[in-house]
């Protein structure tokens, strides 16, 4: 939760009144029932199942929409770790580390394009990438998206290790115990931020523990307990953390900070009581009452049914038969299907289990199907790119401090995202084959998603030919080489030029 304040009501940041802890953490604590209840749904503790505990009788059912949506939005731009550029890493490594299925995209100045290894401006950021391979970064972004998607925001702790070569580590903070504190002007700038949480000692006795992170050190803060909010700071605790600016790194869903099935949660409550309903009613249905009509039963005709399921002897104009409610199973399963399909158009996403989306579509058909999720991921996309560029902002500082880096410009690294976009194999090659003589050969080879390296297999379409023409000369006995031929045409080529 980010809250704006006035940059005066805190005269010294590296001594916080407690004034300012009571104030921060109550609103705090007030926004989190939100962020509590998202993370509930996302864990399939809906309201269906505490709802009428008074009927004993009724099955309660979830369909975890919630966990679907944000899952499925989450790999669908993120399921193939973030790439960066770099002078120093082998580009047809990178290009070999491409998915065969998926579509390079990078952010520049907030537009999302298709990336250009061969345009693309490369700096070298190699020591800030093996700091990032070495904790992993990936499992840090994916925790981070998730975190978008469930609370709608995410924050990540840049620190150093405690290693003998220290290095910057990234680790991620839940929303429900981090606040971003920022000034309430129209830039809303960085004043410093909260990481609190309660603990308890061996008496039992519940505290706050709170760790104030500034632009140039850290430093921790103890309550006596959880009623009086009287803060007094831990002796030694403050140390410089060589970040350049407060250590938290802050990411939005968008604009009104709500998660990616936040407005559909309403929808999602309609569909489980639906559910239930429907599988409460056919567990009714098999344990409907007999009524008897014109007839008495007394308890060893009961038995005799029972056992033999037979009943002989009974009036003629007597009648039996079950009480049972009446339901139209069609009607519900049009209800069921039409609450699904607003889910999926509300959050952006696609039911995969549609029989319509995939089934003999083209490649052009499936694109145009899961334009929304495109729509919706973009989005993500920009807001996600602003936080790496802060976070290799930092980690460049750090690194440049210990000499291990020079100062490099956020807005010369680019960020790339791979979209699990499906394609059409078949369409490809027949547009390649079809544009044969028309379209350059690097080019249409290019457009092939096996091929990684264009110029290693134009390379090796020359040294075929050669060989081929070389095996067409064998043929009539002429031992001369290709090779030769061609050094004597060029030896021509050059005379006739200095002719000229």
């Amino acid at each position: 939760m980010a809250i704006y304040i006035d940059p005066d009501v805190v005269q010294d940041i590296d001594n916080i009144n407690s004034s300012v802890f009571r104030y921060l953490i109550k609103k705090h604590k007030e926004y989190c029932r939100k962020l509590q209840k998202n993370y509930d749904y996302y864990l399939g503790k809906h309201k269906i199942l505490s709802s009428d505990m008074e009927d004993t009788e009724k099955v309660r059912v979830f369909s975890n929409y919630a966990k679907y949506v944000v899952d499925i939005s989450t790999g669908y731009y993120l399921g193939e770790p973030v790439k960066y550029n770099s002078d120093k890493a082998n580009k047809n490594k990178q290009k070999k580390e491409i998915l065969n299925a998926g579509i390079q995209a990078s952010i520049q100045n907030g537009a999302v394009r298709q990336y250009d290894w061969e345009e693309s401006k490369q700096i070298d950021i190699s020591r800030a990438i093996d700091v990032y391979d070495n904790q992993t970064i990936s499992e840090c972004d994916a925790k981070i998206a998730k975190h978008i998607g469930i609370f709608g925001e995410a924050y990540e702790l840049e620190y150093a290790n405690n290693k003998e070569n220290p290095e910057p580590r990234t680790t991620v903070v839940d929303p429900r115990n981090c606040i971003m504190v920022r000034d309430n002007t129209v830039e809303h700038n960085k004043l410093f931020a909260i990481v609190y949480q309660e603990q308890e000692d061996l008496g039992e006795v519940k505290y706050y523990d709170v760790t104030v992170y500034t632009d140039h050190n850290m430093k921790k803060y103890r309550s006596t307990n959880l009623e009086d909010f009287e803060f007094k700071p831990i002796v030694g605790s403050e140390a410089e953390h060589y970040f350049g600016e407060v250590p938290i790194v802050e990411y939005q869903n968008n604009d009104e900070r709500q998660g990616d099935f936040e407005q559909c949660i309403p929808l999602i409550d309609g569909l489980n009581e639906l559910l239930s309903d429907r599988i409460t009613d056919k567990k009714k249905f098999v344990n409907s009452l007999l009524a008897m009509f014109g007839i008495t039963l007394d308890d060893d005709d009961i038995k005799i049914l029972n056992k033999e399921r037979f009943l002989d002897g009974i009036p003629l104009d007597a009648r039996i038969e079950y009480i049972q409610k009446v339901f139209d199973e069609s009607s519900m399963n049009v209800l069921c299907n039409d609450i699904i399909r607003e889910i999926h158009k509300m959050t952006l996403t696609v039911d995969m289990t549609d029989n319509n989306f995939a089934g003999n579509s083209s490649g052009q058909a499936l694109m145009l199907k899961l334009m929304t999720m495109n729509i919706l991921v973009k989005s993500k996309m920009r807001s996600f790119e602003k936080g790496l560029k802060k976070r290799f902002e930092m980690y460049n500082h750090w690194l440049t401090i210990k000499g291990e880096m020079v100062l490099i410009d956020k807005k010369e690294l680019d960020i790339i995202f791979t979209i699990a976009m499906p394609i059409d194999k078949a369409e490809i090659v027949n547009m390649v084959t079809s544009l044969q003589g028309i379209v350059d050969n690097k080019t249409l080879i290019s457009q092939l998603w096996f091929v990684k390296d264009v110029d290693e297999v134009l390379e090796n379409l020359k040294i075929q030919k050669k060989e081929a023409q070389q095996e067409y000369l064998d043929s009539f006995g002429l031992t001369k080489s290709t090779e030769q031929y061609g050094e004597e045409s060029n030896n021509k080529s050059q005379e006739e030029k200095a002719d000229e």
